[in-house]
């Protein structure tokens, strides 16, 4: 009995040993496996921190080495050597170039349109010139023409002959005489005489004396041509006699200024030559 009592209790002593070194073995198991875990966690965060630094020291790298070539850049464009430089220079300088020649174009262009400018205003200058030059000459030689004509009428109804040949005609005045239906004249207007005529303030009878006077001494003949009659027929026929529109209708003719006439001096003298220069309402002068 106490032996089996014995070896109970030493069996029993025995799976409680066991059972101690179990346990153990457990606790170191899992100390273990706690440095482990510890072991691990700290790796992560090394290595991160490792990565950053690592990053940070690239980025500075790349930063320098950017600055150098900025910095290498700068030198060369201030040499003058850099090659996007040079590009853009010759690329403004081939403009600068085109430009020029298109100025050139441009100013040759102009200067040759100025000059046919010039010559097609030299050539119209020229052909008015001319044209005005025709047309003064046409007008004086016509005008020349009418005095010609003038001159030769009055080379015709002037007698070389006659005692007033190259003298001064005077103006003389005649009045006629109104017609009872005639209205009453309006007084006109004394005019400027012109520097070719002659205001007489003389009768008819001193103004005949003074020209037989004349003619005694020049000793020129009296001049015989047919004669407008004169006053005393204009008054004795003055049923024929009317004025209208500024012309003189006598002896069955129509009178009008610058009309050549001949007057017979009542009292017998010389006949006298004029030129009509105004017809009034009542009065006639030559």
């Amino acid at each position: 009995m106490s032996a089996s009592i014995n070896s109970r209790n030493e069996d029993y002593d025995g799976a409680e040993s066991s059972d101690l070194d179990e346990e153990k073995d457990d606790e170191q198991a899992s100390d273990e496996d706690t440095a482990d875990a510890s072991e691990t966690e700290e790796k992560p965060k090394n290595s991160h921190v490792g990565v950053s630094v690592q990053r940070t020291e690239i980025k500075e790298q790349m930063y320098q080495d950017k600055l150098a070539q900025i910095k290498k850049q700068i030198g060369m464009l201030k040499e003058g050597s850099l090659p996007e430089f040079l590009r853009r220079t010759k690329k403004i300088e081939l403009q600068y170039r085109e430009r020029l020649r298109q100025n050139e174009i441009d100013k040759t262009v102009e200067i040759e349109r100025a000059d046919r400018n010039y010559q097609t205003n030299c050539s119209n200058a020229l052909k008015e010139f001319e044209e005005k030059k025709v047309d003064m000459k046409d007008s004086l030689i016509s005008d020349l023409k009418e005095k010609r004509n003038m001159i030769e009428m009055e080379r015709q109804t002037m007698d070389l002959n006659g005692a007033d040949f190259m003298e001064v005609k005077p103006t003389m005045t005649r009045k006629l005489r109104r017609r009872p239906n005639d209205p009453i004249p309006i007084p006109e207007k004394r005019r400027k005489p012109s520097p070719a005529q002659v205001n007489l303030l003389l009768d008819d009878g001193h103004i005949m004396d003074d020209l037989r006077v004349m003619l005694k001494v020049s000793g020129k003949p009296v001049a015989k041509k047919q004669m407008l009659p004169s006053h005393t027929s204009m008054v004795e026929s003055s049923s024929d006699v009317r004025i209208e529109d500024g012309r003189l209708w006598y002896d069955k003719k129509w009178y009008q200024r610058n009309s050549m006439v001949q007057v017979e001096n009542k009292e017998g003298g010389p006949r006298i030559y004029g030129t009509i220069t105004n017809i009034g309402n009542q009065e006639v002068k030559y």
